[in-house]
C-alpha cells in the first residue's frame, strides 16, 4: 500500500515539474536540429517553412510554460535559455537569408528596402505558414515526435480550446447582457413616447374639448327672440335687469392713487424711487322709479348723465349676482351710451384648454399653466366678454323707449 501511494506520488510530482519545464522542454531540440528534416518545394518555399517552424516552436516554449500572454514572461532559467537560443537562431537565420537575396543589389536598392531586410515573398509565405495549425503539427511532430505531440501538444490544444470557448461564450454572455440592457433601454424608450403621446392626445381632446364648449358657449348666448331682457343658451338664467326713471344726487369726482417702485442695485448706488399717479374717474347717480330707488356707481365711464333727467338703463344680474356692464339711454337729452359690454361665456372652457396644455406638456407646466390662468383671471374674463352687438342695442333701446311713456308725468331738469 505504501510502495503504491508512492509511485502515485512520484507520477503527481514528475508531471508538474514536466508542466513547469520538465519533461516536455527535454524533447525540444536545438534550433538547428529542429530545422534539418524541414524542406519546400523551393528553396524560398523551404527557408519560409524553416523560418515559420522556428517561430512555432518558439511560441509553443511560451505556450507551454503559461507565458503567451505575459508580458514580460515569467520562465524558468532552463525555458529563458532555450528561448533566448531560438531567438538569436531565428534572428541569424532571417539575416543571412535576406543577405542572400539582396546580394547583387546596389546601395541605394538597399538603402531603400532598409539592410538585411527580409523580401517580401519570403515575409509572406513564412508568415502563411506561421497561422497553419496543421504546419504547426506537423513541425512539432517532425521535432519532437509522434509520441511527444499526443502526451503534451493534443491536451495543450484542447486546453487552449476550452479557454477559448469559456472566453467566448464569457464574451457572448456580456454581449447578451448588453443586449438586453438595450433592448430594456429601447421599450423603455418607447415606453416613454407612448406616454408622451398619450399625456399629447389627452391633453389635445381637453382643448378641443375646451375650445369647443368656448364656442357653443359664446355663439348660444344671446337675448330671447321674444324678450331681449332674457339671456338664453349656456348662460340662461341671467336676465337683463332695467328701470327708467328721474336721476338725482348725481355727481362727478377724481380719486388719485400714488403708486411708488423701489429699485435697488447690488454696486452700492443708492436706491432709485419711482412714483405714478393713476387717477380714476367717479359718476355717481340715483334714479328713482316708482318703486324704489336704484343708485349707481361708475368708474372711468363718460356717460353723460344731471341731476333731474329721466333715463333707462339696462344691466345684466342673476339673483344677487351683477356686472358692471350698463346701457343708458338718456330721454332728456337724447344721448344713448353702453359702460362695458355684456355676460361672458362659462369660464370653465379656459381652464380645460388650460388643463389640455398642462397634460400634453408635463404636469409640472400643467400647474405652472394653470397658475398663469389664475393670475389672468380678470384679463382673461375681460377678453370673453360678450359685447353688445348692433343687434341687442337696437333691440334693447326700443323696449327702454317705450318705457319713457312711465315717467312722461315727471318735470324734466332745466
Amino acid at each position: 500500500m505504501v510502495r503504491v501511494l508512492c509511485c502515485v506520488l512520484c507520477v503527481l510530482v514528475s508531471q508538474a515539474l514536466g508542466q513547469s519545464g520538465g519533461a516536455w522542454i527535454d524533447a525540444i531540440p536545438e534550433p538547428q536540429r529542429a530545422i534539418e528534416k524541414i524542406s519546400g518545394d523551393s528553396e524560398l518555399d523551404t527557408k519560409s517553412r524553416q523560418g515559420a517552424a522556428l517561430y512555432a516552436i518558439t511560441q509553443l516554449i511560451l505556450r507551454m510554460s503559461g507565458n503567451e500572454f505575459r508580458n514580460p514572461p515569467r520562465l524558468s532559467a532552463r525555458e529563458s535559455a532555450l528561448l533566448e537560443s531560438y531567438g538569436a537562431f531565428y534572428q541569424s537565420f532571417s539575416l543571412d537569408y535576406a543577405a542572400h537575396l539582396n546580394r547583387g543589389l546596389s546601395p541605394e536598392r538597399l538603402e531603400e528596402l532598409g539592410r538585411n531586410r527580409p523580401s517580401t515573398p519570403f515575409a509572406d509565405l513564412e508568415y502563411r505558414y506561421r497561422n497553419s495549425r496543421t504546419f504547426q503539427r506537423e513541425v512539432f511532430t517532425l521535432a519532437m515526435g509522434q509520441a511527444w505531440v499526443e502526451q503534451w501538444y493534443e491536451p495543450l490544444v484542447a486546453r487552449e480550446t476550452q479557454q477559448a470557448e469559456a472566453a467566448r461564450a464569457q464574451m457572448q454572455q456580456g454581449l447578451d447582457l448588453l443586449n438586453a440592457n438595450a433592448q430594456r433601454s429601447r421599450e423603455a424608450a418607447a415606453q416613454r413616447r407612448r406616454e408622451a403621446m398619450l399625456r399629447i392626445a389627452l391633453g389635445l381632446v381637453v382643448m378641443l374639448a375646451g375650445i369647443g364648449w368656448t364656442i357653443l358657449t359664446w355663439r348660444s348666448t344671446r337675448l330671447d327672440a321674444r324678450d331681449p331682457f332674457i339671456v338664453t343658451g349656456r348662460r340662461a338664467g341671467w336676465t337683463l335687469a332695467a328701470c327708467t326713471g328721474l336721476t338725482t344726487d348725481s355727481r362727478v369726482y377724481t380719486t388719485t392713487t400714488r403708486h411708488t417702485t423701489r429699485e435697488r442695485f447690488n454696486d452700492h448706488r443708492p436706491d432709485v424711487v419711482r412714483s405714478h399717479d393713476v387717477h380714476t374717474s367717479h359718476r355717481e347717480f340715483v334714479v328713482h322709479t316708482a318703486e324704489r330707488a336704484y343708485p349707481f356707481h361708475l368708474r372711468n365711464s363718460n356717460l353723460l348723465v344731471g341731476d333731474g333727467h329721466v333715463v333707462s338703463c339696462a344691466w345684466p344680474e342673476k339673483g344677487r349676482k351683477t356686472r358692471d356692464h350698463l346701457l343708458l339711454i338718456n330721454h332728456t337729452t337724447q344721448v344713448q351710451q353702453v359702460s362695458d359690454g355684456f355676460v361672458a361665456p362659462l369660464f370653465l372652457p379656459g381652464w380645460l384648454i388650460a388643463i389640455g396644455v398642462g397634460i400634453a406638456m408635463h404636469w409640472i407646466v400643467g400647474l405652472l399653466v394653470l397658475m398663469l390662468v389664475a393670475a389672468a383671471w380678470k384679463v382673461v374674463k375681460t377678453l370673453q366678454t360678450r359685447r353688445f352687438n348692433q343687434q341687442d342695442l337696437s333691440r334693447l333701446i326700443s323696449v327702454l323707449n317705450t318705457r319713457a311713456a312711465e315717467v312722461a308725468h315727471l318735470t324734466p331738469a332745466g
